[in-house]
């Protein structure tokens, strides 16, 4: 190691070098500026060559070296022109007043000619000029080459230098390893001989455990179920803290202090008879809430959109048709009017031309298909429901219904909303309020509900829609399933659907 660190020392003493580690050379820096110069010059030299080549053969056609790029700039040449065209300006001028050996025109003719020549002595001065520059270029080209070549040289010696030197260095490096590597073997085997004895001895032998210290399965597992039991009365609490929708049907008397009408179940294939129980039951229920004075007047709300109150209300009035009863149904939602669109029908003339185009009420009413049950649409749409609603002609209108029709059934926009049901409420025997299950705010409905008392006090009472009847607290509200053989035209389709906004389309009852 030594011997190899003492001849990289004589190297570095020896060889006239100086790179500083991680930079370039200066002497490539220098070649790099020459190569730089040296096409710079080269250049300049080949244009001013093509210039002088130019102007040689301008000459020998004895053509004007105006044409010249070096020329044509040059500022005195430029003036020389400007003045020259002053003049030939000047001498059309006199041309046309004078003959042509009047004194002025050759005066002006003298002047043109001294100009010409000042000009080409001009020109001669910048080709004599572009000449020296020639001779110049070529001269500092040569010697730029002599330049590099001896910086190439030069740069040939201190790479070879540089690498007798890096050898020298890797040599050194190799003999300062292996000197380390023999010293830390001969510190281990003088540690290794120095420990003469040994006064371990063995107390008592190890004995394995019969049970792992851990995870102890049995108690995790414990922890585990307890946690898990608590953690989901925790959350089933929680959700029945936090539920803010009529979920129970037992809510709607117990909050709402109303009478459950009937609670419809969401419509599926196999709860057909069920959903064709829950209107025969709200039926029922209009049946022994009906007065001896002859027609009845039922207004059917709720208190958001899309919640089954228009499907409710033709799957009722097709129960009251088919059981004898002539009933009509008035669409008085006159802002998204659907009754006509339900039943096939054309939605004008209907329930507004009675007041704006005072057209009598048997031109409007409807025959649908179903037997005894009629149809009055909402006609063209007003810009303002609430000031038709306000009419005392309303009152006339229901009036001369009930006297033709034993059920008079109205369809009108949700409380929440617009205050259009308040004022249908008014003229109606019977409200029923629809309520979908688990959709609308409790308080929402209850104010709802509290509107609906202060304008009428025959709020019959709700109709819980698309309930789930999957579910086990619901299961005891329904009665069995028919059986198969029961006709289907017996039974009205369910309200809802899978969705309160889009039910399924009635059928024949």
């Amino acid at each position: 190691m030594r011997d190899a660190q003492d001849k990289l020392f004589q190297s570095y003493r020896t060889q006239d070098l100086f790179v500083p580690e991680g930079s370039v050379s200066a002497v490539s820096t220098s070649i790099a500026r020459l190569n730089e110069d040296f096409v710079q010059a080269q250049a300049r030299r080949i244009v001013i060559e093509a210039a002088v080549k130019q102007a040689r053969e301008m000459q020998a056609r004895g053509e004007e070296l105006d044409a010249l790029p070096q020329v044509a700039t040059d500022p005195a040449v430029a003036a020389f022109n400007t003045q020259l065209a002053g003049l030939a300006v000047e001498l059309g001028r006199l041309g046309e007043k004078f003959k042509e050996g009047h004194p002025e025109v050759q005066k002006v003719k003298a002047q043109i000619g001294q100009l010409k020549s000042a000009k080409q002595a001009r020109a001669a001065q910048i080709l004599d000029g572009l000449d020296a520059e020639y001779t110049q270029l070529r001269k500092r080209e040569a010697e730029l080459r002599g330049a590099i070549d001896s910086q190439k040289t030069q740069a040939a010696n201190q790479s070879r230098k540089a690498t007798e030197l890096e050898a020298l260095r890797k040599e050194s490096d190799s003999a300062k390893s292996l000197y380390e590597v023999l010293l830390q073997k001969l510190n281990e085997t003088d540690i290794a001989a120095s420990i003469r004895s040994n006064n371990v001895s063995v107390v008592d032998r190890a004995s394995p455990p019969q049970d792992p210290v851990r995870p102890q399965k049995r108690r995790s597992a414990l922890a585990g179920m307890l946690l898990g039991l608590v953690a989901g009365l925790g959350l089933v609490f929680v959700r029945d803290y936090l539920g803010n929708t009529i979920r129970d049907p037992e809510e709607i008397e117990r909050y709402l202090h109303l009478d459950l009408l009937a609670a419809v179940p969401r419509y599926e294939e196999e709860n057909d008879s069920l959903a064709t129980e829950a209107y025969q039951n709200l039926r029922t229920a209009l049946l022994f809430a009906r007065g001896d004075e002859g027609g009845q007047v039922v207004l059917v709300t709720g208190t958001a959109p899309q919640e089954g109150k228009t499907t409710t209300i033709l799957n009722l009035a097709k129960l009251l048709a088919s059981s004898g009863e002539k009933t009509v149904v008035v669409d008085c939602d006159l802002r998204r009017a659907q009754m006509h669109q339900r039943l096939g029908l054309p939605r004008e003339p209907g329930f507004t031309d009675f007041f704006v185009q005072h057209e009598p009420l048997s031109a409007l009413l409807r025959p649908s298909s179903f037997a005894n049950l009629f149809v009055l649409t909402a006609g063209p749409l007003p810009p303002n429901p609430p000031a038709l609603l306000a009419r005392k002609t309303l009152g006339t209108l229901f009036a001369d219904l009930k006297r033709e029709f034993d059920w008079v059934l109205i369809d009108s926009p949700p409380l929440a909303s617009v205050t259009d049901a308040l004022l249908l409420a008014r003229h109606a025997d019977h409200t029923v309020l629809v309520i979908q299950h688990d959709k609308v705010d409790k308080k929402l409905v209850k104010r709802s509900v509290a509107a609906l008392r202060k304008a009428t006090p025959n709020l019959l009472g709700a109709v819980l829609n698309v309930v789930d009847v999957r579910a086990r607290r619901y299961q005891y509200y329904y009665y069995p399933q028919h059986d198969a053989a029961e006709p289907a035209a017996s039974r009205p389709p369910a309200a809802g659907g899978g969705s309160a906004g889009k039910p399924a389309a009635p059928t024949e009852a």
